[in-house]
């Protein structure tokens, strides 16, 4: 499976890149019990294909994209802030052997933020199940409007993670910032319109003071009214059309590494708008 990357800003001046997969093998299991075919929007031209082909790999646009991560957000934030807290480790995570696994709903509880994030209600949140899959892996089944499986790849790692995401929220505390050496520099850029005033220029245009003889001689009647031309001096006020003017900042930002991969199942049905 390929996977789209996808950077989230999770706390002031650092980002999480989320790897996104497509998994091929669920999606052509639901084609078999739908007998459809899957719509993806991530083609060149849009096209509706047939996931048996191997040869074709599959990504998540940048909307489907976008709109995923927002969906989890809430969710998102609560496994990098408290999955891997010490009293969930001791309680919870510790205690899960490989290859079995817990209903999130009996254990969300013990999470110190799940009142304010979730209102006390466990049916706000789409996490289903936690499982071990591995000495420091666990997979979370999310399922609401998407169908995910969330997976940490590494529990020490996301440790870390949580370390520098909460000392970073503690302004005056010196601590040994955790990122990963090998990942690509962020950069934020952030765009500022310059204001500047609406400048006028005023041209004058007069009236040629020359005359053009014509090569044929006219007789002037004596009875025609002699007619004054003046030449315009009103001048003419031209609008100046500028294009805006912007400055662009550059800050830097922290990544965090890879820690988080999502594996997508099912997506949520497009609504194509009557044209």
């Amino acid at each position: 499976m390929a996977p789209c990357l996808f950077m989230a800003q999770v706390g002031p001046g650092t980002v999480l890149p989320i790897r996104i997969f497509i998994n091929r093998k669920q999606f052509a299991k639901n084609i078999q019990d739908s007998q459809t075919s899957f719509e993806t929007p991530i083609l060149s031209n849009n096209s509706i294909i047939r996931l048996k082909s191997p040869l074709v790999r599959l990504y998540l646009s940048n909307t489907d994209a976008r709109n995923l991560c927002s969906e989890i957000k809430d969710e998102l934030l609560l496994i990098l802030y408290e999955l891997a807290a010490p009293e969930i480790h001791d309680s919870v995570i510790g205690k899960l052997k490989i290859d079995n696994l817990v209903e999130f709903k009996d254990i969300i509880d013990k999470f110190p933020s799940f009142k304010s994030a979730f209102q006390s209600d466990a049916g706000r949140c789409g996490i289903l199940t936690l499982e071990r899959t591995s000495r420091y892996q666990y997979k979370m089944r999310y399922d609401k409007n998407w169908t995910i499986d969330i997976f940490v790849t590494d529990i020490r790692k996301l440790t870390r993670i949580r370390e520098t995401l909460l000392a970073r929220l503690s302004p005056g505390i010196a601590f040994q910032s955790f990122g990963d050496p090998r990942s690509m520099k962020i950069l934020k850029r952030t765009r500022h319109e310059v204001p500047s005033s609406n400048r006028t220029s005023t041209t004058a245009q007069a009236e040629p003071n020359f005359l053009q003889e014509s090569d044929e001689e006219v007789r002037i009647p004596d009875d025609t009214p002699e007619v004054l031309l003046k030449p315009s001096n009103s001048p003419e006020i031209v609008q100046e059309e500028k294009k805006p003017q912007f400055i662009y900042r550059h800050s830097p930002m922290l990544n965090l590494g890879n820690c988080i991969d999502i594996h997508v199942l099912r997506r949520p049905k497009r609504i194509h708008k009557n044209r």
